[in-house]
């Protein structure tokens, strides 16, 4: 059930409604190192990516994904770069809270464009968007900017 925008081939709203079934919360994973899980859990902050120095592909934000593996590769990155140990951290998150969310996938022809090199207004005026992960399609991400912080925090396991 996702809906199109006005947009041609551009972006579908509410990328997570493929993974919300019925009242059952998602769970989501990001990969870190152990190096920086005390400073997540003690609430995201907005200076986040530092394990990849800015290298993030749709800009600041927070990323999570629906798999594993994924998170797994991200967080022996992290650790590679931090010199800690790889860890996966958890967020359980019920699909109401994504209704009151504001959030878009790229595809196609924008996330050839936009991928890298996100446009502020992706950034300022969503809370979420999502998309192929580069170089690991078809794997998935959902990155919340930071001005949906506050409702990640309360969802950390």
């Amino acid at each position: 059930n996702l809906l199109r925008s006005g947009k041609k081939g551009g972006f579908r709203r509410n990328l997570l409604a493929i993974y919300l079934r019925k009242t059952r919360p998602v769970t989501l994973y990001h990969g870190t190192s152990d190096v920086c899980v005390p400073s997540i859990r003690s609430g995201i902050k907005t200076m986040t990516g530092a394990n990849f120095r800015g290298r993030s592909q749709f800009g600041e934000g927070f990323y999570l994904t629906r798999l594993k593996i994924a998170a797994q590769y991200f967080a022996d990155i992290a650790a590679q770069n931090t010199g800690g140990k790889p860890e996966i951290l958890r967020f359980k998150i019920h699909r109401n809270v994504f209704k009151k969310l504001k959030g878009y996938e790229i595809i196609g022809a924008e996330y050839r464009e936009f991928s890298w090199r996100m446009p502020s207004k992706f950034i300022e005026n969503f809370d979420y968007l999502s998309g192929q992960i580069s170089g690991l399609e078809p794997w998935k991400q959902v990155k919340f900017n930071p001005r949906a912080y506050h409702i990640l925090n309360r969802f950390l396991g």
